[in-house]
Protein backbone atom coordinates (compact mmCIF):
# COMPACT_ATOMS: atom_id res chain seq x y z
CA UNK A 1 0.00 0.00 0.00
CA UNK A 2 1.04 3.53 -0.47
CA UNK A 3 1.77 5.94 2.52
CA UNK A 4 0.41 9.42 1.85
CA UNK A 5 1.78 12.19 4.27
CA UNK A 6 1.33 16.05 4.27
CA UNK A 7 4.86 17.82 5.71
CA UNK A 8 4.61 21.10 7.11
CA UNK A 9 5.78 23.96 5.16
CA UNK A 10 8.46 26.75 6.81
CA UNK A 11 7.66 29.96 4.77
CA UNK A 12 4.23 31.72 5.14
CA UNK A 13 3.45 31.70 1.84
CA UNK A 14 3.72 27.94 1.20
CA UNK A 15 1.63 27.14 4.87
CA UNK A 16 -1.18 28.55 2.84
CA UNK A 17 -0.82 26.20 0.00
CA UNK A 18 -0.08 23.39 2.75
CA UNK A 19 -3.37 24.25 3.79
CA UNK A 20 -4.77 23.94 0.75
CA UNK A 21 -3.43 20.79 0.04
CA UNK A 22 -4.32 19.14 3.38
CA UNK A 23 -8.12 20.57 3.06
CA UNK A 24 -8.24 19.54 -0.47
CA UNK A 25 -6.61 16.05 0.28
CA UNK A 26 -4.62 16.17 -2.91
CA UNK A 27 -2.96 13.24 -2.61
CA UNK A 28 -6.07 10.84 -2.70
CA UNK A 29 -8.32 12.99 -5.42
CA UNK A 30 -6.07 11.42 -7.92
CA UNK A 31 -7.97 8.73 -9.09
CA UNK A 32 -5.02 6.68 -11.02
CA UNK A 33 -3.10 6.56 -8.61
CA UNK A 34 -5.40 5.47 -5.79
CA UNK A 35 -6.45 2.86 -8.35
CA UNK A 36 -2.75 1.33 -8.32
CA UNK A 37 -2.75 1.76 -4.25
CA UNK A 38 -2.41 -2.13 -3.22
CA UNK A 39 -2.57 -3.35 -6.51
CA UNK A 40 1.55 -3.61 -7.05
CA UNK A 41 3.57 -5.65 -5.30
CA UNK A 42 6.57 -3.73 -4.27
CA UNK A 43 9.42 -4.73 -2.80
CA UNK A 44 9.00 -1.80 -0.16
CA UNK A 45 6.07 1.00 0.90
CA UNK A 46 5.97 3.63 -1.69
CA UNK A 47 5.51 7.32 0.22
CA UNK A 48 3.81 10.18 -1.35
CA UNK A 49 4.54 13.32 0.05
CA UNK A 50 3.93 16.99 -0.42
CA UNK A 51 6.30 19.24 0.75
CA UNK A 52 8.26 22.66 0.52
CA UNK A 53 11.39 22.48 -2.00
CA UNK A 54 12.28 25.73 -2.38
CA UNK A 55 11.44 24.29 -6.00
CA UNK A 56 8.49 24.13 -8.70
CA UNK A 57 9.00 20.49 -8.93
CA UNK A 58 7.99 16.81 -8.23
CA UNK A 59 10.34 13.64 -8.02
CA UNK A 60 11.30 10.15 -6.71
CA UNK A 61 13.84 9.51 -3.89
CA UNK A 62 15.11 5.88 -4.76
CA UNK A 63 16.93 6.16 -1.61
CA UNK A 64 13.55 6.24 0.06
CA UNK A 65 10.78 4.71 -1.96
CA UNK A 66 9.33 8.41 -2.05
CA UNK A 67 7.80 10.81 -4.38
CA UNK A 68 7.89 14.36 -3.35
CA UNK A 69 5.30 16.43 -4.72
CA UNK A 70 6.44 19.94 -3.94
CA UNK A 71 3.90 23.03 -2.83
CA UNK A 72 5.49 24.98 -5.12
CA UNK A 73 4.36 22.89 -7.97
CA UNK A 74 0.92 23.30 -6.88
CA UNK A 75 0.87 26.73 -6.45
CA UNK A 76 2.54 27.22 -9.58
CA UNK A 77 0.20 24.81 -11.31
CA UNK A 78 -2.73 27.00 -9.32
CA UNK A 79 -1.41 30.17 -11.10
CA UNK A 80 -0.78 29.20 -14.40
CA UNK A 81 -4.19 27.37 -14.55
CA UNK A 82 -6.19 30.76 -13.54
CA UNK A 83 -3.69 32.39 -16.09
CA UNK A 84 -4.74 30.12 -18.82
CA UNK A 85 -8.65 29.56 -18.08
CA UNK A 86 -10.39 32.76 -18.71
CA UNK A 87 -14.35 33.12 -18.92
CA UNK A 88 -15.44 35.55 -21.87
CA UNK A 89 -14.98 38.63 -19.63
CA UNK A 90 -11.31 37.83 -18.90
CA UNK A 91 -11.60 36.77 -15.81
CA UNK A 92 -10.16 33.68 -14.22
CA UNK A 93 -12.83 30.15 -14.48
CA UNK A 94 -11.88 28.57 -11.33
CA UNK A 95 -13.62 25.94 -11.94
CA UNK A 96 -11.49 24.98 -15.32
CA UNK A 97 -8.33 26.03 -13.11
CA UNK A 98 -9.40 23.54 -10.84
CA UNK A 99 -9.20 20.68 -13.18
CA UNK A 100 -6.00 22.07 -14.77
CA UNK A 101 -4.18 21.31 -11.55
CA UNK A 102 -5.87 18.02 -10.68
CA UNK A 103 -4.96 16.51 -14.33
CA UNK A 104 -1.63 18.39 -14.18
CA UNK A 105 -0.89 16.58 -10.27
CA UNK A 106 -2.13 12.94 -11.87
CA UNK A 107 0.11 13.07 -14.55
CA UNK A 108 2.94 14.25 -12.53
CA UNK A 109 2.33 11.67 -10.02
CA UNK A 110 2.38 9.19 -12.42
CA UNK A 111 4.79 9.75 -13.95
CA UNK A 112 6.95 9.62 -10.47
CA UNK A 113 5.23 6.22 -9.60
CA UNK A 114 6.51 5.08 -13.25
CA UNK A 115 10.48 6.17 -11.90
CA UNK A 116 9.40 3.85 -8.94
CA UNK A 117 8.35 1.30 -10.73
CA UNK A 118 11.13 1.53 -12.65
CA UNK A 119 13.81 1.41 -9.41
CA UNK A 120 11.88 -0.72 -7.26
CA UNK A 121 11.01 -3.58 -9.75
CA UNK A 122 14.61 -2.96 -11.61
CA UNK A 123 12.90 -2.89 -14.55
CA UNK A 124 14.97 -2.80 -18.26
CA UNK A 125 13.84 0.39 -20.14
CA UNK A 126 14.59 0.53 -23.89
CA UNK A 127 15.23 4.53 -25.07
CA UNK A 128 15.01 7.41 -22.27
CA UNK A 129 13.11 6.81 -18.71
CA UNK A 130 11.91 10.20 -19.19
CA UNK A 131 9.92 8.74 -22.34
CA UNK A 132 8.93 5.78 -20.65
CA UNK A 133 7.45 7.05 -17.85
CA UNK A 134 5.68 9.89 -19.68
CA UNK A 135 4.20 6.68 -21.95
CA UNK A 136 2.95 4.71 -18.66
CA UNK A 137 1.27 8.18 -17.37
CA UNK A 138 -0.81 8.35 -20.25
CA UNK A 139 -1.88 5.02 -20.77
CA UNK A 140 -2.87 4.86 -17.09
CA UNK A 141 -4.88 7.86 -17.30
CA UNK A 142 -6.49 6.16 -20.78
CA UNK A 143 -6.78 2.88 -18.60
CA UNK A 144 -7.54 3.90 -15.06
CA UNK A 145 -10.81 6.20 -15.83
CA UNK A 146 -12.73 7.65 -13.12
CA UNK A 147 -16.67 6.02 -13.30
CA UNK A 148 -18.22 9.66 -14.06
CA UNK A 149 -15.56 10.68 -16.21
CA UNK A 150 -16.35 10.77 -19.78
CA UNK A 151 -13.81 10.14 -22.69
CA UNK A 152 -14.21 13.59 -23.87
CA UNK A 153 -13.03 14.14 -19.65
CA UNK A 154 -10.38 11.94 -20.48
CA UNK A 155 -9.09 13.66 -23.37
CA UNK A 156 -9.46 17.18 -21.74
CA UNK A 157 -7.57 15.96 -18.92
CA UNK A 158 -4.27 14.56 -21.18
CA UNK A 159 -4.78 17.70 -22.72
CA UNK A 160 -4.54 20.12 -19.78
CA UNK A 161 -1.45 18.16 -18.55
CA UNK A 162 0.21 18.37 -22.64
CA UNK A 163 -1.04 22.27 -22.18
CA UNK A 164 1.49 22.36 -19.22
CA UNK A 165 4.42 21.10 -20.79
CA UNK A 166 3.95 23.53 -24.04
CA UNK A 167 3.24 26.43 -21.42
CA UNK A 168 6.81 25.65 -19.55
Amino acid sequence: AFVYAYLPAHSPAMRTVEAFSRDLDVLRKLNEVNALDGVLMLPRPLRLLTAQCDAINAYYVPDRGEIVLCYEMIDHLIQLGLQLHADPSGQPDTTAAARFLVANLRFMLLHEVGHALVHQLELNVTGREEDAVDQLATTLMLTLVDPGESEADVANNLDMAGRFFLAN
